[in-house]
């Protein structure tokens, strides 16, 4: 008997992340679905909100991904943590310039 091999995925795929957020005194609920299971060779692009860069087809999978990173605790762990990653590449005469950093 020979072992079976697994074929290598020929998409991208799109999962639903279920956020939770403090509204209101409440915890409120958002569902988006974003590419998260990427085949052999594509890449993320971008530093923030980052996307795969690749013409496959998305295809929903039925697994969800739970968020809480919205949640007030862990905005406040997460403070300044975008602007750092944005800046994380700017020049040294930005940085001397107080623009990052």
């Amino acid at each position: 008997m020979r072992a079976q091999v697994a074929k290598p995925a020929d998409f991208i795929g799109v999962l639903p992340v279920i956020s939770d957020f403090d509204l209101a005194g409440q915890v409120e609920t958002s569902t988006a679905w974003i590419p998260r299971l990427l085949p052999a060779g594509v890449r993320y692009q971008g530093r923030v909100h980052e996307q795969p860069v690749s013409e496959w087809r998305r295809v929903r999978l039925p697994v969800a991904i739970h968020h809480s990173g919205y949640r007030r605790a862990a905005l406040a762990r997460k403070q300044g943590r975008n602007r750092r990653l944005f800046c994380w590449r700017c020049s040294v005469k930005h940085r001397l310039r107080g623009l990052c950093g």
